[in-house]
């Protein structure tokens, strides 16, 4: 099996599995979990600390570049020998492999892309489009105040989706390949590859920025295959047009064949132009015959995405009791 750490695997996919269960159903672990550091925002402090010294005006696009790279270097390398210390000591006491999914409970966020959604339906569903164009500001780096009903209810589904991606789909994928080392690698990446270009210069962000863009692209079929398990018992969704409207967009940007798997299991189309302050950005259609997304289509969204949920965990654990069936 194409696994890093044979030897832990099993316990890997264990962990994986209590803690897509945890977050899922608890948000995390509410006001317990908040007392522990979490991987993905203590590098956002350091990297941002060190971004204050180090990203100076006057300096070349190389310069910057340059030190860019260090920074998520140096935060990179320390991290990932110390998911591999832990997964090592976790395989030696049982409170250490406690420790092991606390921590890993705070690196995916399941129940948060959801929970970031809800406030949007609400919105719409009693009819108050300025608070839904509010709410739908953190799922989305477009302009909101350009965006009439059907760009919010396209701005809510796709960045859900894509946050599926990063804190899911790519979490999961790492796990599994690379253990509890990958698992924190790509923490660290999308966490700078998202703070970074608010807090310094494009140049400066640009390493981590284009690493966290390839390792979407990568996790999103798995978002992708999640969702088309999904779309099988969800409420009127079509998975065979999932499938074959995602598999369309292989090789498009990031993200962009989860999100098509979507536009296809929802029978509705997305994507197209992205709306910001001074100019709006032309972007290809996502399952372009079919109607824009509604109201409805939001409801049925938020019921395949709580179904892809079920569908994550029922694959890890099938993936489980093959390898325990597996081992000498």
């Amino acid at each position: 099996m194409p696994f890093l750490f044979p030897e832990a695997t099993a316990e890997i996919l264990v962990a994986l599995v209590i803690t897509l269960a945890l977050e899922g159903y608890l948000g995390g672990i509410g006001g317990v979990w908040r007392r522990y550091p979490r991987i993905g925002l203590m590098a956002q402090t350091l990297a941002g600390r060190m971004a204050d010294k180090l990203d100076r005006d006057g300096l070349s696009e190389e310069s910057q570049r340059f030190r860019g790279g260090l920074v998520l270097l140096v935060i990179l390398v320390p991290t990932v020998l110390l998911g591999g210390g832990l997964q090592i000591l976790a395989q030696e006491s049982i409170a250490l492999w406690v420790a092991l999914v606390l921590v890993m409970v705070g690196t995916v966020g399941q129940r948060q892309a959801y929970a970031e959604l809800e406030p949007v339906s609400d919105a719409l569903l009693t009819g108050d489009f300025a608070a839904a164009r509010r709410a739908v500001d953190p799922l989305t780096d477009q302009d909101i105040h350009g965006l009439d009903e059907a760009g919010v209810l396209k701005a809510g589904i796709e960045g859900t989706v894509l946050a599926h991606v990063r804190q899911v789909a790519l979490p999961v994928l790492a796990a599994v390949l690379a253990g509890l080392p990958g698992l924190f690698a790509v923490t660290v990446i999308t966490a700078l590859g998202r703070s970074l270009p608010r807090i310094s210069s494009a140049a400066f962000a640009a390493p981590a920025r284009h690493l966290s863009t390839a390792l979407t692209r990568i996790a999103s079929p798995v978002t992708g295959l999640f969702f088309a398990f999904a779309a099988i018992g969800g409420p009127a969704t079509h998975p065979l047009a999932a499938i074959r409207t995602g598999l369309a967009q292989r090789g498009a940007g990031a993200g962009a064949l989860a999100v098509a798997t979507i536009a296809g299991a929802l029978g509705t189309k997305l994507g197209g132009p992205r709306v910001y302050a001074e100019r709006v950005v032309p972007h290809p259609w996502l399952n372009p015959a079919a109607p824009a997304p509604s109201v409805h289509d939001l409801r049925r969204f938020q019921t395949l995405y709580a179904l892809a949920a079920i569908v994550s965990l029922a694959l890890l654990a099938v993936l489980l009791l093959v390898t325990l069936t597996t081992l000498p």
